[in-house]
């Protein structure tokens, strides 16, 4: 059975493919005034329309989905003419609008959306005055008509719509989800030609402003604060939205505004808008975070260390009246503590001064100066140093990422000192201001041999008083002396290993001590083939050559198993 569906094509092409058909110009005239009356009759005398059927495809164009077979209707007088019968073929972009058939083995849009989604003003008017639903969707892509017209910044086809009480708030069907409204607020912060008008027109329509507004769950206001669009912002704000609203993740348009704010952001007023309307200073967002967090952390760049200090941001949130600044988020990193990723001096004292703890600790055990030096910033440890943060004995630790089971985790690493971090990245400076600071020097010389920072290790030493030799003689938690930690270097010992050992030596580091492996010096010297330490240890006690470890092995096995 032969499927036949409606579909409409502009007068002045409707005429032109006629003619190259060869239709005679008497019937194409008597045609076209009848097309013109309808019109009049329904006010659309700028648009008429040749109306037709669209039926099965032509044999000879059925491998072409493009083309389809026009007929009937105002053509049909036309055609009939012909001697021969010959077919109106008409590729798919010329119809006016077309629904799906079965020979076209497509569903889709329905009139109204049709002409909305090609920007055709005059065609909407004539189908919302012959009672088109403006609620009929496209179901490829779940889009009506006020989408299409919203998309297209047509302001005069808007207002046709909401005059026609076209639906506000229907999402459509495309991943991001999009209401009418999203599209207006997007355009208006790219402040593109009309987008305001429309968005004012959709506002006071009573478009829901606090509804999610696309897949996203950000409110009208949430796309704003983000793009930090002053004039939008009190547009929304002037017809009802809420700072207070939230997205998925708990944040308010606040939170976004901080977030979207670069470092050297110098204004504020996009904040202060919305704070003026009672936005929360210390809402916490999913993860514990206020906006005084988002200064410094922005969104998914919890390890983000690059240098900021974003001045005018922190000075003003402090300022309004009620803000906490030494709140934890779920990771216990405090504001000031996301400060010290960033390496945000001045931000870090203006904080401190206002009551942010400088002895804070997040829970992976970092606190003020060794989030500083993971971030890299050891000028920022330097002054805070200085002001009395943190615990110069306290070890630090570095983060990273790791996927388990297809989800990310942020995972600290091994502690390490700060000594050690320090002399790591060749700031001796730093490092000698944690010992003066109360670092311990046995400490100190034990990271500086594991580091092969032989030279530093008899600087260090030539700091100690002799009556001060007590402070080298200890023994780390694993009852290690300094010799083991000499022995224990993993790769070529300088040339300076020999004179260490002998300086050790004189000030009364034992050598023949065994650590919690009952393991001796000269077990490590032999297991990293220090030749030169291990003839030298030999030399200091022979008897090192015979000791066991808790596995039954001497020092002889490692130089024979390497």
């Amino acid at each position: 059975m032969k499927v036949m569906r409606v579909v409409g094509i502009p007068a002045a092409l409707a005429c032109e493919l006629l003619r190259g058909l060869g239709a005679a110009e008497d019937v194409l005239e008597k045609a076209m005034t009848e097309v013109l009356e309808r019109a009049k009759k329904l006010g659309a005398e700028s648009s008429p329309m040749f109306c037709g059927s669209v039926g099965s495809l032509p044999q000879e164009v059925v491998d072409d989905m493009n083309m389809f077979a026009v007929d009937s209707g105002d053509f049909g007088p036309v055609l009939a003419k012909f001697e021969k019968k010959k077919p109106l073929l008409v590729s798919r972009e010329k119809l006016m609008y077309y629904t799906a058939v079965e020979s076209i083995k497509k569903t889709h849009a329905q009139p109204l959306q049709k002409a909305a989604a090609r920007n055709r003003t005059a065609m909407v008017q004539v189908l919302l005055k012959a009672s088109a639903d403006p609620a009929g969707v496209d179901s490829s892509d779940g889009r009506q008509a006020l989408h299409h017209a919203v998309s297209h910044l047509n302001k005069g086809m808007v207002q046709m719509l909401l005059e026609s009480r076209a639906p506000l708030d229907v999402a459509d069907a495309t991943s991001n989800k999009a209401t009418p409204l999203y599209s207006a607020t997007t355009a208006a912060t790219q402040d593109k030609l009309y987008s305001s008008d429309i968005l004012e027109a959709l506002l006071k329509a009573k478009a829901n402003i606090n509804l999610p507004c696309c897949s996203a769950g950000s409110t009208a206001l949430h796309l704003a604060a983000s793009s930090r669009h002053l004039k939008v912002i009190e547009q929304l704000l002037r017809h009802g939205a809420l700072p207070s609203a939230r997205d998925p993740e708990k944040r308010t348009p606040l939170h976004i505004a901080v977030n979207s704010a670069a470092a050297s952001e110098p204004s504020f007023d996009a904040e202060r808008l919305l704070l003026n309307s009672q936005a929360d200073v210390n809402a916490m967002d999913i993860q514990g975070r206020m906006p005084l967090h988002y200064a410094f952390v922005k969104k998914e760049k919890q390890l983000d260390a690059s240098p900021a200090d974003p001045v005018e941001t922190v000075t003003s949130l402090c300022a309004v009246e009620g803000v906490r600044v030494d709140v934890p988020d779920e990771f216990g990193a405090t504001p000031l503590l996301c400060a010290a990723r960033r390496g945000a001096t001045i931000s870090s004292l203006y904080l401190s001064k206002r009551g942010a703890s400088l002895q804070a600790r997040d829970k992976s055990g970092n606190d003020t100066l060794g989030v500083a030096l993971a971030g890299g910033h050891h000028q920022y440890a330097i002054t805070l140093l200085s002001q009395g943060a943190g615990d110069v004995e306290a070890p630090m630790c570095h983060l990273k990422r790791e996927t388990v089971e297809g989800k990310t985790k942020i995972v600290p690493g091994p502690p390490l000192s700060l000594f050690r971090e320090a002399t790591s990245h060749k700031q001796l400076g730093l490092s000698y201001l944690l010992l003066d600071h109360g670092y311990p020097f046995h400490g100190a010389i034990q990271d500086s041999l594991e580091l092969g920072e032989f030279r530093l290790v008899l600087t260090l030493l030539s700091k100690i008083n002799p009556s001060e030799n007590a402070v080298v003689q200890r023994l780390d938690k694993n009852r290690r002396s300094l010799h083991h930690a000499l022995a224990g270097f993993p790769r070529q010992l300088g040339p300076e290993a020999t004179e260490i050992a002998e300086e050790l030596k004189r000030r009364g580091v034992s050598m023949a001590s065994a650590d919690v492996h009952k393991r001796w010096p000269l077990h490590y010297a032999c297991a990293n083939a220090h030749t030169d330490l291990s003839r030298w240890l030999v030399r200091q006690d022979s008897s090192a050559t015979s000791q066991l470890d808790e596995e039954g092995q001497c020092p002889a096995h490692a130089v024979c198993t390497r």
